[in-house]
Order: C-alpha cells, then structure tokens, then sequence
C-alpha cells in the first residue's frame, strides 16, 4: 500500500467523487490540498487540474506512486490545490487489468459519459488552473474519450504542461499523446527546500498537434 506524504499532502481535505465505498470501481474526481509552503504556495489559489489515463489504487485513504509524483511537482512549483481525473475512470493498475475493464465499460457506458461531462466542465472554466495533460496511450475501446478531451483543448485554445522525456526531449509521443508521468524519465531539478525526482513539465503552446478525430 502506497500512503499519501503528509510533507506535501494534506491528508484529511482529500476528497474523492463518488464517496470511497469498499465496493467502488470507479472515480471521476480526486481532490487533494497540498500543504502550505512558505516559499511558494502559503497564500496561494492556483489549482493543478491533472488528467491522466485511468485510475490506479488512489482514493480518500490510499495513494500510487503515479499521484504521489504529481502531488510533489505541484507542491513544489506552488500549487494550493491538485485536481484529479482520468480519461477513463475505472480502477486498474497493470496494462492486463485496464484491458480486461473492456467487458464493464461497454456495458456500462453512462459513467464514462458522466466522466466526460465532468471533465469538460472542469475544462470550460480554466481560471486559476493549469492543466496538464497526461493520458498516455490509450486503449482502442476508449480512444474516443482521450479524443474528445483533445477536441474541446483545442476548440478552447488551452495551454497544457505535459511530460518531457529526458533523453528526447518529446512531449508528445508519435501517436500524438502526451506521456503518462509514470513512464517518463524524471530530471533531477533542485529547489530552494527540495531536492529529489520531480517531473520535468514544460509548457506546450496551443496543442495544434494533438490526436483529433
């Protein structure tokens, strides 16, 4: 089980839509107010809106690595306030598993509606927000979400940070996607507190490049 860092994250304000139940499978929003850091972020109301490629184990009481990484980078460039979500909001950690989740969403197709919903509101009102972009490669049988998302970025005109690897220096891949944090290669960036693995986020103009279809 991976725990929330209390250094970054206050643990007690995280909210999570719908309500963790032992029996949820899905989760359209993860909500997560960072701690106050002097340097940066004490007075601030910048809010990161992070949407990646489905969940994997984080909910009100457990993190993964993959949030644990993007709480961090926002903690460290000043963030007040994380917001979660996924192009696809059903749990699964390993490739096998998001797989196998085929069968349920097409069965039930009105949650990743709702889901889109969701988030194109959170995209329609973008002040004090940065978004940034993450979804990954995705699976054939819900393509056509991550598509949608790209459609309303690039009707809105909205900036993004995305992922850049390392040795490449790509943000987005060759698929036209931008990369999931977990598998890029982080640089090392110091800070006036913090030293560690951060991602290394670059801004992205206008996304003229994304897959649209």
């Amino acid at each position: 089980m991976v725990n929330y860092n209390e250094k970054y994250v206050n643990i007690a304000s995280i909210k999570m839509d719908p309500p963790q139940t032992n029996e949820i499978e899905y989760r359209y929003k993860l909500e997560i107010d960072l701690v106050a850091r002097e340097a940066t972020n004490k007075n601030s109301k910048k809010t990161l809106l992070v949407i990646m490629m489905n969940p994997s184990k984080a909910k009100t009481d457990e993190s993964d690595r993959t949030v644990n990484r993007v709480a961090k980078y926002a903690w460290c460039e000043g963030y007040k306030t994380v917001l979660i979500y996924n192009s696809m909001p059903y749990y699964g950690t390993t490739k096998s598993e998001v797989t196998a989740l085929e069968t349920t969403v097409k069965e039930d197709e009105d949650i990743l509606t709702q889901n889109m919903k969701d988030i194109e509101k959170e995209l329609m009102n973008m002040k004090s927000k940065d978004l940034f972009l993450a979804t990954g490669v995705p699976q054939e049988y819900f393509e056509k979400y991550v598509w949608q998302i790209h459609e309303i970025i690039n009707k809105e005109k909205i900036s993004f940070l995305a992922a850049k690897l390392k040795d490449s220096g790509q943000v987005l891949s060759n698929k036209n996607y931008t990369f999931h944090p977990i598998y890029t290669k982080n640089k090392m960036r110091k800070y006036s507190n913090e030293h560690g693995k951060i991602l290394d986020l670059n801004l992205v103009g206008n996304p003229s490049g994304l897959c649209v279809k």
